[in-house]
């Protein structure tokens, strides 16, 4: 007996023999052997939204049945599809279904644990790594809103904007991002006032230009969103996520600015006069001179009437204006007033009155506004 235990010690050792479980009944029987193939399952690729299945096999090398109790993932992107607990037969396999839900751009990876059991007790089964790719087309526009600014009621104007897959090579930063071309079928305006006049259906490969109507019917703020009704050329993807807010102004007149003169036609001091004059919101618009400056040589008119200026172009230089003089006073009525710049004034730059409550004021320096 000594000597048989002496041999089967040797058996063991040198790998001739496979270890088995404890005697059952008085006879031997090899343990399960849980082996899992492939160790690394990539499950492939879906578009954000969707779902991709794939199958790994899970195999027992053993003489004795064990049972996939449950599988873990470490990340919930990863779900286990095939029903659980699962049987796996002596010397037999079974196929498990892992299912990745996309729900963000780039790469998912996970970690699947096991835990088996057998009759003799728990069955160590090798972790796994499951990866996955989730896409989504690339619909990117030059600017993420269509301003159309300030409109006569009873006229329109154009703007354009530039689309394409990918305009801004997000892709080299974001794995998954889809940069393939798209054509765009068709077009959903969430407001009347805003129609898209460029021809389609229009294919994109680089970029396009998309040529956008602004119709003003009624006199206030107009704001919607063209959602672009587009499919891409990516097989995995068949839609392109691909929509622009849009916003303009309708105002009851647009006085404009021409020149840098102090006074007369076409002079902002004009402009104001002429909108004070004209009841109802009304818009002046400077005409784009690079770097202009204006010196009025006194203190301009104080808006009475409410008006939007935007003076993205301008700068007022108090200078020639007199002591105490300011760039610009709002006494009276909700005004809009944006980019303009103020220097040399012996007064504030813009003042704005209890009258003009409501004014909205847009990138002006906090130091060069008064609010009484």
């Amino acid at each position: 007996m000594k000597n048989k235990l002496i041999w089967l010690a040797l058996l063991l050792g040198l790998g001739l023999m496979p270890i088995q479980s404890p005697l059952s009944h008085g006879v031997w029987t090899a343990a399960p052997m849980c082996s899992i193939r492939p160790g690394l399952l990539y499950v492939g690729e879906a578009c954000v939204g969707k779902t991709i299945d794939d199958f790994f096999v899970v195999q027992n090398q053993g003489d004795q049945p064990f049972t996939i109790n449950a599988i873990n993932s470490s990340n919930p992107a990863f779900s286990i599809v095939s029903p659980l607990p699962m049987a796996v037969p002596a010397g037999g396999e079974v196929m498990v279904e892992v299912r990745l839900n996309c729900t963000e751009l780039g790469d998912s990876i996970t970690t699947l644990d096991f835990d088996a059991t057998s009759a003799s007790g728990p069955v160590q089964c090798e972790s796994i790594l499951a990866v996955g790719t989730c896409r989504r087309p690339i619909c990117s526009k030059e600017r993420p809103r269509l301003d159309f600014g300030s409109v006569a009621v009873g006229q329109s104007v154009k703007r354009s904007f530039l689309v394409g897959p990918d305009l801004f090579l997000s892709r080299r930063l974001i794995p998954g991002s889809s940069a393939v071309g798209f054509t765009i079928n068709a077009v959903d305006s969430s407001h009347a006032a805003f129609s898209v006049v460029s021809a389609l259906p229009m294919t994109v490969t680089t970029s396009s230009v998309i040529m956008v109507r602004f119709t003003c019917t009624e006199a206030g703020p107009q704001r919607g969103t063209l959602t672009f009704d587009a499919d891409s050329f990516d097989k995995v993807c068949g839609k392109v996520d691909c929509h622009i807010d849009v916003l303009g102004q309708c105002v009851g007149a647009i006085f404009t600015v021409t020149n840098t003169n102090d006074d007369g036609s076409g002079s902002l001091r004009q402009a104001i006069l002429d909108a004070n004059r004209n009841p109802g919101l009304d818009g002046i618009q400077v005409e784009p001179v690079v770097n202009a400056t204006i010196s009025p040589g006194r203190e301009l008119p104080p808006i009475t009437d409410p008006v939007i200026i935007d003076g993205a172009f301008i700068t007022l230089n108090g200078e020639r204006a007199g002591s105490g003089a300011n760039g610009l006073v709002l006494e009276r009525g909700a005004s809009t007033v944006q980019r303009l710049k103020f220097t040399g004034l012996d007064g504030d730059g813009l003042v704005v009155e209890e009258g003009a409550g409501g004014s909205t004021i847009k990138g002006i320096p906090a130091r060069t506004t008064k609010m009484a």
